[in-house]
């Protein structure tokens, strides 16, 4: 790890832009899904749509569905299992119940930390994500990648 020379509230700040924009993804990943279907074909006249809905959405599931893999593939290689539970517990859970929640599954694991403890932890498994998950993309658009790591 970089941490003497990683800027670490810029570092911690950009995880988790990208982690908290996982929900959204993830649920237009799924939407999508669902709802996307072959285009109708008519010989009927009628007014010319200048957007590709089915190509549309078509897209923004293919960039939900990269981005979401993405996110998870990162915490998964994470080798810590303390910084993968509270990563997935804190941020890919659609149910998120707390702190107390995440510190319970992590006592589960047969690993224990004190409240004054989780924070800290907490941004070193953000650090940590920082570290191995490649640039993404975080605007609407898909335009411009976003890297996570800041160095000093």
């Amino acid at each position: 790890m970089y941490f003497g020379r990683i800027n670490k509230e810029k570092t911690i700040e950009n995880a988790r832009t990208v982690l908290e924009k996982y929900e959204y993804m993830h649920n237009i990943e799924l939407r999508e899904l669902v709802s996307l279907q072959s285009p109708v074909i008519s010989d009927e006249p009628k007014a010319q749509n200048v957007s590709n809905s089915s190509e549309d959405k078509a897209i923004r599931f293919v960039q939900a569905k990269s981005y979401c893999s993405t996110v998870r593939n990162a915490i998964e290689v994470i080798e810590n299992e303390v910084y993968r539970i509270i990563l997935q517990d804190t941020y890919l859970v659609s149910n998120f119940q707390g702190n107390r929640s995440v510190m319970d599954h992590i006592a589960s694991s047969g690993n224990r930390i004190e409240e004054a403890q989780f924070y800290r932890i907490k941004n070193e498994a953000l650090i940590c994500f920082a570290e191995v998950c490649p640039p993404v993309y975080v605007d609407n658009n898909m335009e411009e990648t976003f890297e996570l790591l800041v160095l000093k």
